[in-house]
């Protein structure tokens, strides 16, 4: 029997949007190492990898809705808000931890983005593709978000549980 990840974990969420994603081989990242677990550098459309991000706050901390942008082409989308996205969103189940703030400008200059985001538990997704669901990609169950230094070095943006 094929491995249930084989089905979809190559497949990009639709929360990207029209930005790329590209596996983040230099990223200095303790993120775990088995299969579930991804790590994706984010590159525009356009080609450009340094983009800004954009983010709401409470004072205390970046919240999502995170939004990027290209400084070359000017595109802008939203590309995370867990009420929308990952497994709770996908599930219209509670989501805390929303930024209330019209999202704010994150890094003056563009910076190369890294998103880590993860599917555990391999029985929840055999359930979705047991019950048909197109999309068992859009249910990831962690999203972490990065801004990466020229040396590979990762600085949280903001951390996500979102099952």
């Amino acid at each position: 029997m094929s491995d249930i990840y084989d089905e979809f974990i190559g497949k990009k969420p639709r929360c990207f949007g029209t930005f790329t994603l590209i596996d983040a081989t230099n990223a200095q990242s303790d993120w775990a190492v088995s299969k579930e677990f991804l790590s994706k550098q984010i590159l525009c459309s356009c080609g450009n990898p340094m983009l800004h991000v954009f983010a709401s706050h409470n004072g205390k901390m970046h919240l999502a809705p995170i939004t990027l942008a290209c400084p070359v082409c000017k595109k802008r989308e939203e590309i995370f808000s867990p009420d929308k996205h990952g497994w709770d969103g996908m599930n219209g189940d509670n989501c805390t931890k929303i930024g209330t703030l019209e999202p704010q400008l994150i890094n003056n200059i563009a910076s190369r983005i890294v998103v880590e985001y993860s599917y555990q538990g391999i029985e929840n997704y055999e359930d979705l593709i047991e019950d048909e669901i197109e999309n068992p990609e859009d249910y990831f169950d962690v999203f972490n978000l990065f801004k990466m230094d020229e040396t590979g070095n990762l600085e949280e943006i903001v951390c996500y549980e979102c099952a």
